[in-house]
């Protein structure tokens, strides 16, 4: 599963310049907002192929982690403050919409796969159809506008946590 509209937002991390230590530090809290996101996707679902009832159960428990830690992003994206980076909020606030779409497309997967009834193949087939198709139009979702802040770049190149999110993202 690949979730390249939030690799593309952490390639707000190129840059040059000299950012203050406040520019810094606000990079870093909105590049560990992501990374919350991030570490919890990276690791695929865990279960039996062969027991449709643990498939089914163990792609919802990733669907539920991977929904909280979303969440969590935003939550931690709230507590940011006001950016001292000019645009910085412009691109807090995309960020925001981007991971609550991502979240609503984990919820309504997760809520696909409930209840599905695992002796029936045809069943199971669907239900991973309709609950997966969602999640393949993460990556159409445009992070265009989240590149072009040279500040956000210079600042982002100095914090620890946007040069790990760069790494793992490679």
């Amino acid at each position: 599963m690949s979730f390249v509209a939030l690799a593309a937002a952490a390639t707000v991390l190129a840059g040059c310049g000299g950012p203050s230590d406040a520019d810094v530090k606000w990079a870093d809290g909105l590049c560990g907002s992501i990374s919350t996101f991030t570490d919890a996707v990276k690791t695929q679902p865990n279960f039996d192929q062969s027991n449709p009832d643990s498939a089914i159960q163990g792609l919802e428990d990733y669907l539920g982690t991977a929904s909280t830690a979303v969440q969590s992003s935003i939550d931690s994206m709230d507590k940011l403050g006001p950016s001292p980076i000019n645009g910085g909020d412009q691109v807090v606030t995309q960020l925001k919409t981007t991971l609550t779409s991502v979240k609503s497309s984990f919820d309504q997967a997760r809520q696909k796969l409930d209840g599905v009834d695992t002796s029936n193949p045809t069943a199971i087939t669907g239900a991973l159809t309709d609950a997966l198709s969602p999640l393949q139009e993460l990556s159409k979702i445009d992070t265009s506008g989240l590149n072009g802040n040279a500040d956000i770049n210079a600042a982002a190149s100095k914090a620890a946590n946007c040069q790990a999110l760069q790494q793992q993202n490679g």
